[in-house]
């Protein structure tokens, strides 16, 4: 998977679409049959590029159910990632993803923000065959992965997912999210932005990703907590139920710290979330071994403000 060209003025290109384009970002896609490892559950076959830029106005499948969310966060335009309605090919639906990238080279700034709405059409099926979208973000210049999550239809976070309705051929839908990210000690280091959205791997049920003013910097100017997380007991044989503890968690400014979110097995996915103390039951498939949880928190600053992870 290629990334796009560098961006200038260590910032990312375009990110608020407000070219009218996808100018600075390169553009991939292709099939995905299912599975939660990327990008090695993923065909790129550089099409087809089921994206576009969107001016305002309701997303179409939740208006046509009498739910009203805008496409554009802010501004004229904004990027969909992959598509709402299905997309077929000789009268047949495939299971599609798109994805856009971008790299910047020299990057200066504190912060790394953006602004994210999800439409997943709910399939039913195992998590690994269902409607879901990644943001990755990677530090080139050191190879490592600073940011990574993959939410599918049925673990989008409980707090701000809505439903159309109950059955499987509803959708899960989140309205815009902001996501802002310390970026303090990649000062000088080439990143690069990673953005998927997938249908089901079965076919005939689709999911979107609309994203909005990705940017260097800070769209708050506040202060992002620190994730502070315990497993106590954390020696103990599989099949032990354990306590996680987010409690250290903390922020500089006191801020509310409401939700705790939890991966189990570094994908991205969100396996468990909600308070600060939580029990964990090891799975019992886990050989002898040392293995790392990871833990993500989110505050509630001051209005207008919105939540910030």
């Amino acid at each position: 998977v290629l990334g796009a060209r560098s961006a200038h003025a260590a910032d990312f290109f375009n990110g608020g679409f407000e070219a009218g384009s996808f100018a600075g970002w390169t553009e991939n896609g292709g099939y995905w049959y299912g599975g939660t490892n990327y990008p090695a559950n993923y065909s790129f076959d550089n099409s087809p590029y089921q994206s576009a830029i969107v001016e305002p106005g309701d997303v179409p499948c939740l208006a046509s159910l009498g739910v009203s969310v805008n496409q554009v966060r802010s501004g004229s335009y904004a990027a969909r990632i992959n598509s709402n309605d299905a997309f077929t090919t000789g009268g047949l639906a495939y299971s599609h993803f798109s994805q856009i990238q971008q790299t910047v080279s020299g990057w200066n700034s504190p912060y790394l923000s953006f602004d994210w709405s999800a439409v997943l059409e709910d399939s039913g099926h195992a998590r690994e065959n269902r409607p879901h979208f990644r943001v990755i973000l990677e530090d080139l210049t050191t190879a490592t992965t600073i940011y990574n999550i993959a939410y599918y239809s049925d673990n989008l976070p409980p707090d701000v997912v809505q439903r159309t309705g109950p059955f499987t051929e509803d959708w899960a839908y989140t309205g815009w999210q902001h996501i802002q990210l310390n970026t303090p000690s990649l000062t000088g280091d080439t990143l690069m932005l990673t953005i998927l959205a997938s249908d089901c791997s079965q076919s005939g049920h689709d999911g979107a990703l609309y994203v909005d003013n990705i940017m260097g910097v800070p769209a708050t100017g506040n202060e992002l907590p620190v994730a502070v997380g315990m497993v106590r007991l954390n020696r103990v044989p599989p099949g032990t139920t354990v306590t996680l503890d987010g409690s250290g968690s903390h922020d500089s400014e006191n801020d509310t710290i409401d939700l705790y979110d939890w991966d189990f097995d570094g994908d991205g996915v969100t396996d468990l979330s909600g308070g600060a103390l939580q029990t964990w039951t090891i799975p019992t498939a886990w050989a002898p071994g040392t293995y790392t949880v990871n833990l993500r928190v989110r505050e509630q600053p001051s209005a207008p403000m919105p939540a910030q992870w």
